[in-house]
C-alpha cells in the first residue's frame, strides 16, 4: 500500500493524469457554498469601499461579486451531479 503522503496530489501530476487519480469532489453543502459567497462578496465590497468607492458603490459591487461567485459554484455542484448521476446509471464517466 502507497504512503498517505503518495496518494495526495492533484489528479494531474508531473507526467500528466494519474492512473488512480480521482477527479475533484466539491462536498460543500448548500448552505457553504452560500455562506462562503457571501463572506467573499463582502469582502471584496469591503476592499472595494476602502479603496475609495462610496457605499452603494461598495455594495453593488458586493452584490455583483455575490452572484458570480454563486453562479460558478452552482454550476460546478451541477456538473458534478450529473457526472455522478451518469456513472450510476452506466458505471462509466461521462465523455467530455
Amino acid at each position: 500500500m502507497r504512503s498517505p503522503l503518495k496518494r495526495v496530489g492533484s489528479p494531474k501530476g508531473r507526467r500528466g493524469p494519474r492512473a488512480d487519480a480521482e477527479p475533484p469532489r466539491d462536498e460543500r453543502t448548500v448552505l457553504q457554498v452560500l455562506l462562503g459567497d457571501l463572506v467573499l462578496a463582502a469582502l471584496a465590497g469591503l476592499v472595494y469601499g476602502l479603496l475609495g468607492g462610496d457605499l452603494v458603490a461598495s455594495i453593488t459591487f458586493g452584490v455583483i461579486v455575490y452572484v458570480i461567485f454563486l453562479f460558478l459554484d452552482l454550476q460546478v455542484r451541477r456538473r458534478q451531479r450529473e457526472r455522478e448521476q451518469a456513472e450510476a446509471r452506466d458505471g462509466a464517466p461521462p465523455e467530455g
